[in-house]
């Protein structure tokens, strides 16, 4: 069976809450190869942000992240910690030339998967152990959101699906990477066919509105309608045999209490701190896949890995993340922040 990239055992959950200062290196890596995305879709950050830094990560840095850090980490995920499309990246291919020798024990890599072609494909299939491929539905929807031929994309999945198949030995393993909004609810139902050429798993994760203007396709808006849709998700697994992970499926319950959903700060443990460094393609440290979460930086490429993972910040956070004051950039997480509702699903002024 497949590790899960974010898994924790019970008794390592118990040792992560009580240290803060810590002599074990973290056993994960996020890496970004590219600040750079092909897409601008509507539901993004990217649209309405200004500052990103569109640059691919050096060689110098790659060699830095593969020498110092990898060695110690068991798991390794390549891009969702930045806005940026992996595959996009002019050194795409140098980077997995330089893990050949000491590949990870589980590779995961975040794309979009719109520039495939045949050499990425057999680079997927030879190193990636799971595939997550962000969408947002199926035929015309996806392709008004992603503003992307919703064919090609398929006529990618059935590339990769060949590849997979040339490969006997490959452990890749495609899932769509949803991200659910009320306006594309019924186009996710199409996504199910999709097991017949290749895709493995559905994963549903809650949309985050980033702006006020775009708060209208939140999940939390309509619960019920949400809920009718779960059970459809999980009726038509049942049907074609696809994997599902409904992300937010306790989020809604059936029966309303009086406040539908309620989250206190700190009542959602994070075990991020004490387990994964993430690294951009700036050269950026942080623990997760929060971009703005800056807990130091990539200046010389003679620092060793416990330099970063144990400076102030990390102990800061490790220290206040789980309480009942986390810092404000905590808040604002998928596993913190969802917004308090009355009896009526709405929202307090």
């Amino acid at each position: 069976m497949q590790y899960n990239f974010w898994r924790f055992h019970p008794i390592t959950k118990l040792f992560y809450s009580r240290r803060h200062t810590l002599s074990v290196p973290p056993s994960r890596l996020m890496f970004s190869l590219t600040g750079r995305c092909n897409l601008r879709c509507r539901h993004c950050p990217r649209s309405s942000l200004h500052d990103l830094n569109e640059s691919d990560s050096s060689k110098e840095l790659i060699d830095y992240v593969v020498e110092k850090i990898l060695p110690h980490c068991k798991y390794l995920r390549i891009g969702g910690n930045t806005l940026g499309e992996p595959l996009l990246s002019e050194n795409f291919d140098y980077f997995f030339s330089s893990i050949e020798k000491n590949k990870p024990r589980e590779v995961h890599l975040v794309t979009n998967l719109t520039l495939l072609d045949e050499k990425k494909a057999e680079t997927l299939v030879k190193y990636v152990d799971n595939l997550e491929v962000s969408v947002e539905g199926s035929q015309t929807a996806y392709s008004q959101i992603r503003n992307f031929s919703w064919q090609k994309l398929l006529e990618n999945i059935k590339l990769l699906q060949k590849y997979r198949e040339k490969h006997k030995d490959s452990k890749l393993r495609a899932t769509l990477l949803i991200c659910t909004m009320l306006s594309n609810l019924e186009s996710l139902m199409g996504l199910f066919d999709l097991k017949d050429i290749g895709v493995d798993k559905l994963a549903f994760r809650e949309f985050v509105a980033y702006d006020k203007d775009k708060q209208a396709e939140c999940l939390w808006r309509n619960p019920e309608r949400v809920n009718a849709y779960i059970k459809k998700f999980e009726k038509r697994s049942k049907e074609t045999g696809m994997c599902i992970d409904i992300k937010f499926k306790n989020n809604y319950p059936d029966k309303k209490p009086h406040k539908i959903h309620s989250r206190k700060p700190g009542s959602d443990k994070c075990y991020f701190p004490w387990s994964c460094i993430s690294i951009d393609n700036t050269g950026s440290i942080s623990c997760c896949c929060n971009n703005s979460l800056e807990l130091g930086r990539i200046t010389t490429y003679e620092e060793g890995l416990f330099g970063f993972w144990n400076n102030n910040n990390f102990i800061a956070l490790r220290k206040s993340v789980n309480t009942a004051e986390p810092w404000p950039i905590c808040l604002e997480c998928e596993r913190k922040a969802m917004p308090e509702m009355d009896n009526n699903g709405q929202t307090p002024s």
